[in-house]
């Protein structure tokens, strides 16, 4: 199951990447998609050491004297592959920082470098990493469009798609042609006649919906379920 989340008539945003530092641990705060540079550095050349990125047990990055995980280098954690990687070029000045592209929900959390084989001994730094949800801001009254698709463009056509707000109110059900805009099951009154998808473009992996005259009331958490 897929589940993609959204906010709605947000009064805050994370915007541009920010860090801050409490109590000794650097933070990182990005939205969901963008990317994110999580720091650590050393004071010595790193060309030919070892630099080693986690996140609790799991393996985001490994540089070993110039073998990583981009050429080759065994055993990156599958929810990292292909996202993350270092400054290569800055390695020499120290610059151990870690790249994280497309930054999703799920990687929200502590991560680790260490520097185990420097001169003066074992280095190791700490950043928290918070993603925040999608947003999406609209005046009352307009109407709204909360992206959701497949990733892969397979058709949804043959598919349940679920549309629900985190209180689990039903905004929008569809199953194999049928939906909530032609009576069938289950649609929330608050949503009633107000709710959509773009049913040409179901093909394409597109189950984005649509929110007509929205509500100050329609503010909040907006889910959307997919196979």
């Amino acid at each position: 199951m897929k589940t993609l989340v959204f906010f709605f008539f947000s009064l805050g945003c994370f915007g541009a990447t920010q860090q801050d530092e409490t109590k000794g641990v650097s933070r990182t705060y990005v939205t969901e998609g963008e990317d994110a540079v999580l720091h650590c550095s050393s004071v010595e050349s790193l060309e030919n050491t070892v630099v080693d990125w986690k996140n609790q047990n799991k393996e985001v990055f490994l540089y070993d004297g110039g073998w990583h995980y981009e050429n080759g280098l065994c055993c990156q954690d599958e929810q990292y592959m292909g996202r993350a990687s270092l400054f290569y070029d800055e390695l020499k000045n120290g610059n151990a920082s870690l790249i994280l592209n497309n930054t999703r929900i799920e990687d929200t959390g502590t991560y680790t470098c260490t520097l185990p084989h420097l001169s003066s001994g074992i280095q190791s730094s700490t950043v928290e990493l918070i993603v925040g949800v999608s947003r999406t801001y609209v005046k009352e009254g307009e109407d709204v469009v909360l992206h959701c698709s497949s990733g892969d463009n397979q058709s949804l056509k043959d598919s349940l798609i679920s549309w629900k707000n985190i209180n689990g109110k039903e905004l929008f059900l569809y199953e194999l042609g049928h939906h909530t805009e032609d009576g069938w099951c289950c649609q929330d009154e608050q949503y009633r006649g107000r709710v959509s998808l773009f049913y040409d473009q179901l093909k394409n992996g597109n189950a984005s919906m649509i929110l007509r005259d929205t509500r100050i009331e329609d503010t909040g958490i907006y889910n959307c379920d997919l196979p």
